[in-house]
């Protein structure tokens, strides 16, 4: 959970810093970024980075098409960044789409999307480092609740045995 929320926030900062590029120029938008920026913004050591900035008249800018949610493509449902799985060219993604106003009543969108390599990378890591305090915790819980049993267990028959002396002890002696 909160590895998901860090890695969503740096998605949620890429788009913002795409969508601090945008210009609009005779009411169309326009991005203007040097080949140097662009492929600083791609670069990642284990993951693939997409992104996308679109219009309703459709593709702006960006190295991809990452396809959006209906609930999200249909516009925004109030402030802030919208996170989902998706999959780009056959390969799942996770993305984050901020919205922008720009000229007129034009909204657009700023989509980054990343391959899930890193993510998965991080849960494995913690799993791992779980796995012995998870052994630490259930041994305890496990051997207390198997002498609880046998302990049970060791009563009933105790109590039998004892019911039988005791049966014994007040019956004569069969001749």
């Amino acid at each position: 959970y909160f590895a998901a929320m860090v890695h969503d926030q740096w998605l949620y900062d890429s788009a913002m810093s795409l969508a601090s590029q945008l210009g609009y120029s005779d009411g169309e938008v326009v991005v203007d970024l040097p080949d140097e920026a662009v492929q600083m913004f791609e670069w990642d050591h284990a993951d693939r980075i997409y992104y996308e900035i679109a219009s309703h008249a459709g593709h702006i800018f960006g190295n991809a098409t990452v396809p959006l949610p209906p609930e999200i493509a249909n516009g925004p449902r109030g402030p802030g960044p919208r996170y989902f799985l998706t999959q780009v060219d056959g390969v799942p993604v996770r993305a984050a789409t901020i919205f922008s106003a720009g000229a007129g009543d034009q909204l657009t969108t700023v989509t980054v999307a990343e391959t899930l390599a890193k993510r998965d990378a991080v849960v494995r890591h913690i799993m791992v480092a779980m796995l012995p305090l998870g052994t630490a915790f259930t041994f305890p819980c496990v051997t207390g609740l198997l002498s609880r049993v046998v302990g049970q267990a060791d009563r009933h028959q105790l109590r039998a045995l004892v019911a039988n002396v005791s049966e014994s002890r007040r019956s004569p002696p069969e001749r």
